[in-house]
């Protein structure tokens, strides 16, 4: 009886110890998560902070050359910085929870400029306003001086004064004023009172344009200073610093919890030594019973998909078979008759009867190639391996499945063959498959398009040591947001019903083991898919 209750009380301790340490497992974990969520919304805040001074700068040189016809971008990347600022000021912001007096004061001191880029840029606005309206209305007003004693004087002035706007300088500044005071003041034109108007006028406005210009200067040189760089600078590294010391903080949480974790192992080991044995039987008892339902289930579930493969390829080939052997033999009957009929023809010199016979010919030798095709095609290929095959035939074999398909719907077939024979180490049965797949989908999404023409290109073609097959169509392209995805099982942009979004993710499978790839080329102008395949030996030793 002591023995149990003692046993209870150990079990009792451990179990409390078990708890313990799980609740300051988990308290220090929210912890970290929360440390590094903030840490890293920090270093997306800093980014953002480079990114809207590097945009404001920007914009205001673009401002500056009357590159940008209102000032809503540069007013729109002030006021962001801005709403960047209060957010991270605000009482709310775990960033602000800091105790540290420097990283605050560091924040204040940062968006406190960022606030005063705000007042600044209005008075760009202003300044660059004016500056605007009277550079854009000098050149009106020099026009009035054409054609009199002093247009070369006022051409002159105009073109100083307007490099004076784009760069001012100290020799621009004292040729302009030395200009207007010997040449063009309304003192020096007092005896030509036909254009004192247009004299005061432009005196006036280069006046004008001169001091905006100054002015403007001056706001850009305060806006442009390295000044909220450096208070940015100053701000993220006493946060690094901050950072790092939390940092430490958390190393000294770990390597307790490590002894803690320690000392719980060494109370769960000993609680726990005396049934390691049952406890190792039972689960050596319960691997081995795991083992066995895993690999039966998996057995079982491979002989399923094997039979219902098997039952579905022997029931559509048996049908192949049949409706192979109907058709072939009425074929061959028809075709001896044709052939003979031409040769009674042919002996008559009957023209206008060799034109339909060869037809006829022609028809059931097309008729016998679908049928070839479609048996090759239903065969089981499954337990098939590889083999050397014309890779030409195999796009034929295809061709011939879903002909009749287009030529109902109207849609042009362009075959493009190769200089030579190119053949193919694969599973013909496999890459007719993918084929069709291709070839199908091409033809619903040019039936989709709403003009003409509607085509579809089949190109063979060989390129650094691979067969290439590529298939395009007129079809109205696919979405570039849909372009990583198209490749995923079940993802389809067709309706509902209409497609289960899998053929795609199985040609690459099947190209793949065929040591290939399939691929979406988002370069083509149109929707343009290529399949790529090794080049076989036997291609290799004919080049």
């Amino acid at each position: 009886m002591k023995n149990k209750i003692r046993k209870n009380y150990y079990l009792y301790a451990v179990t409390g110890i078990i708890i313990a340490v799980a609740v300051v497992i988990m308290f220090g974990f929210a912890r970290v998560s929360k440390t590094l969520e903030s840490n890293q919304a920090m270093v997306l805040t800093f980014r953002k902070f480079q990114q809207l001074n590097h945009n404001i700068n920007e914009s205001m040189l673009r401002s500056r050359s009357f590159l940008l016809e209102t000032y809503d971008p540069l007013v729109a990347n002030v006021e962001q910085a801005k709403a960047l600022c209060s957010s991270v000021t605000s009482s709310n912001s775990s960033f602000m929870a800091s105790d540290s007096e420097a990283l605050t004061y560091a924040a204040n001191s940062y968006c406190l400029l960022v606030n005063e880029n705000l007042s600044l840029v209005e008075k760009f606005k202003s300044k660059n306003s004016i500056l605007k309206n009277s550079v854009q209305y000098l050149p009106t007003l020099v026009k009035e001086f054409e054609h009199t004693p002093l247009e070369v004087k006022a051409q002159s002035l105009l073109s100083e004064t307007l490099r004076y706007s784009a760069n001012p300088t100290p020799e621009l500044k004292l040729s302009i004023l030395n200009k207007l005071d010997e040449k063009m003041s309304p003192a020096q034109n007092a005896n030509k009172p036909r254009y004192t108007d247009w004299i005061q006028s432009l005196y006036f406005h280069v006046k004008l344009v001169m001091k905006s210009t100054e002015e403007r200067s001056e706001i850009e040189t305060e806006i442009l200073s390295a000044k909220i760089d450096t208070a940015l600078s100053a701000f993220e590294g006493i946060y690094q610093n901050v950072h790092e010391a939390e940092e430490k903080k958390l190393n000294l949480f770990y390597f307790g919890l490590c002894i803690l974790c320690t000392a719980m192992g060494l109370a769960v080991f000993m609680a726990v030594r005396k049934l390691q044995t049952v406890i190792k039987k039972l689960n050596d008892f319960n691997e081995n019973l795991e083992n066995k339902v895993s690999s039966r289930t998996q057995e079982l579930e491979e002989k399923q998909q094997m039979l219902l493969q098997s039952t579905k390829m022997s029931v559509i080939g048996e049908l192949s078979s049949g409706i192979a052997h109907e058709i072939n033999n009425p074929l061959a009957l028809i075709l001896l008759n044709a052939e003979l009929t031409l040769n009674l023809v042919t002996a008559t010199n009957d023209a206008k009867l060799n034109r339909p016979l060869e037809t006829i010919i022609k028809s059931v030798e097309r008729i016998s190639k679908i049928v070839a095709g479609l048996r090759r095609f239903t065969r089981d290929s499954s337990h098939d391996l590889k083999t050397h095959v014309s890779l030409l035939q195999i796009v034929e074999d295809g061709l011939s499945l879903c002909a009749q398909k287009m030529k109902k719907n109207h849609i042009e077939l362009k075959l493009n063959e190769p200089e030579r024979e190119l053949i193919a180490y694969c599973i013909p049965q496999q890459i007719t498959q993918v084929l069709l797949n291709l070839l199908n989908n091409s033809v619903d999404a040019v039936l989709s398009q709403t003009q003409e023409p509607r085509w579809i290109q089949v190109e063979i073609a060989e390129k650094d040591l691979f067969l290439e097959l590529s298939i395009t169509d007129s079809g109205p392209g696919i979405s570039p947001l849909h372009h990583p995805n198209i490749m995923q099982p079940y993802f389809t942009t067709k309706d509902p019903g209409k497609s289960l979004g899998l053929s795609l993710s199985i040609s690459r499978g099947v190209i793949e083991n065929h040591q290939g790839n399939l691929n979406y080329d988002a370069k083509s102008q149109h929707t343009r898919f290529v399949i790529r395949l090794p080049l076989s030996i036997e291609n290799r030793k004919s080049a």
